[in-house]
């Protein structure tokens, strides 16, 4: 007998990810034309994948403002490709009156992040958050952290609020580089040659976060402004 064509394990996938999901009604009909599609194959998911893809590189999504919350939810925009993408780049996303998520991809100048030159953050080290915040660093290619043998070894992946301490000024300041600075700062491990993005997270934002979050310190006064600060007052009541 001949293996199994790889257009059925797909569809044995999806069929079974429907089956033991509540799925929304937004997104069962999707489903459901997907599985009835018998040429729905390897290649038209390759396709998805590269056009959700393309959608991340578009600036469609920089935060999660609206996105991973239930559809009639009051932040819902309804936009299902921000939906579509926020899903690829991490399903168990909270939203955001819960954890508040900022991508920062790029420099003030618009350029990708990239091991061969170091990238300094320096924030407040105490932010408004009922809980904690967090930075973590991602391989662009993967979407996953990096792997410790191209790091010399290190298994650093995230800084936070407890596990750093403020500086006399009250902030915190965090290297990205290939190399060790050795400066006093707090070093984030990255390959030299390639390039990555961090995530900045935020749990549980109050009142007096806006305006002092990660993509308002880097982008604010640049011509990303309008497309990479929030426009939000985080002031959920949590």
């Amino acid at each position: 007998m001949g293996r199994p064509h790889m257009g059925c394990h797909i569809h044995a996938v999806i069929k079974f990810a429907d089956e033991i999901s509540d799925s929304w009604a937004q997104t069962h009909t999707h489903m459901q034309t997907i599985i009835s599609d018998d040429s729905f194959d390897k290649q038209r998911l390759n396709e998805v994948r590269n056009y959700v893809h393309e959608l991340g590189t578009s600036g469609l999504v920089v935060n999660n403002l609206s996105g991973f919350e239930h559809p009639g939810h009051a932040d819902d925009l309804a936009d299902e490709r921000r939906r579509s993408l926020l899903t690829h780049l991490g399903h168990l996303g909270f939203p955001a009156e819960h954890a508040y998520y900022e991508l920062i991809p790029m420099t003030p100048e618009g350029k990708q992040l990239n091991g061969s030159e170091d990238f300094v953050l320096t924030m407040p080290h105490d932010q408004a958050v009922g809980k904690f915040w967090s930075v973590t660093r991602y391989s662009d290619e993967t979407r996953l952290p990096l792997d410790p043998a191209t790091i010399g070894g290190s298994d650093r992946q995230v800084w936070a609020g407890g596990n750093t301490t403020p500086d006399g000024e009250g902030n915190v300041t965090i290297t990205f580089s290939s190399d060790n600075p050795e400066n006093g700062t707090y070093w984030m491990p990255v390959v030299d040659g390639e390039d990555y993005y961090f995530v900045v997270r935020y749990y549980l934002p109050q009142a007096g976060l806006a305006g002092n979050t990660a993509q308002s310190i880097i982008y604010k006064g640049t011509e990303l402004e309008s497309l990479m600060v929030p426009k939000a007052t985080f002031n959920y009541g949590n």
